[in-house]
């Protein structure tokens, strides 16, 4: 039997006549088709599928190991399958053009020219597509060389996107917090600059239907989580998230309110809250 990362190989030890020529049968099992493996003695193991097959016995010196090793690929298949289906169900066709738009205006920092004409491109066919009004008109390129030096650019897109686009705000900011934490230093400093026009209006939602609140609460938690772990942006992160929803009233018992939970289940004087009880110092400093 051979092991691969998804599947397991049954390997005849006779050959078999298949057209005239003595060949070895090779039956290949993928992960989904593996019902069972269980040890039967210190030397023996079984095997059973799904294909209505009879049971399989083997004999191995370490049948123990082996039968573990069969179980870890099903198990490794079970746990990718899971996240796609998740994955799968959870994103809905409002979700589509917030996850495209991020993904277009992260891209269009990239150092990598071909990948921010590719991000230009994204945006022109999403303002098309999907009519998001932007005060210009974007037109589709190609051979164009898009300058690295684009920042003032996109913040201004997403700038008039915030404001003409408002019902994308929510999958528009939890896509930005998943681009952020897969981004290197400089792509995370312009991921924070782009997210801020959209942090107002998070206060459209907290009196809506109950799976809106639910989203706010859960981008407003993802930022005090990145706050705590990136250091390197610590002040970045202070200026442009927390200096910004300290600016919007409707939006301060929110956030306190999950400080104050957050720090509730944290013990006094840990990193946690003395960084939960700092960015309270900044919004209170932005709403002076």
């Amino acid at each position: 039997i051979k092991l691969t990362f998804q599947s397991f190989c049954v390997v005849s030890n006779d050959k078999a006549r298949v057209l005239g020529h003595l060949v070895t049968i090779n039956d290949l099992y993928h992960a989904s088709e593996l019902e069972e493996a269980t040890v039967v003695d210190a030397s023996t193991f079984s095997i059973k599928t799904t294909d209505g097959m009879p049971t399989m016995r083997f004999t191995c010196s370490e049948a123990e190991q082996a039968v573990q090793a069969i179980n870890h690929i099903y198990a490794r298949w079970r746990m990718g399958e899971t996240d796609a289906s998740a994955l799968r169900k959870n994103l809905r066709p409002d979700d589509v053009p917030g996850t495209l738009l991020n993904m277009a205006l992260l891209n269009l920092g990239s150092a990598d020219p071909s990948l921010r004409l590719a991000a230009y491109n994204l945006l022109c066919a999403l303002t098309t597509s999907f009519q998001l009004q932007i005060g210009r008109e974007l037109t589709e390129a190609q051979g164009v060389c898009i300058p690295s030096n684009n920042t003032i650019f996109i913040k201004n897109v997403s700038r008039l996107l915030a404001a003409s686009e408002p019902h994308l705000t929510l999958e528009f900011l939890e896509e930005c917090i998943r681009g952020f934490q897969k981004s290197s230093g400089s792509l995370k400093s312009l991921c924070l600059q782009y997210m801020a026009p959209w942090l107002p209006n998070l206060a459209r939602f907290i009196s809506r239907e109950k799976s809106d609140q639910e989203k706010v609460t859960r981008v407003l938690q993802s930022l005090i989580d990145l706050t705590v772990k990136e250091k390197e942006i610590y002040p970045s992160i202070q200026a442009d998230v927390w200096g910004t929803l300290g600016r919007v009233s409707d939006l301060l018992d929110t956030v306190l309110e999950i400080f104050l939970r957050e720090s509730t289940g944290s013990i006094a004087g840990t990193e946690k809250v003395e960084i939960i009880a700092d960015t309270t110092i900044s919004l209170a400093t932005a709403d002076t």
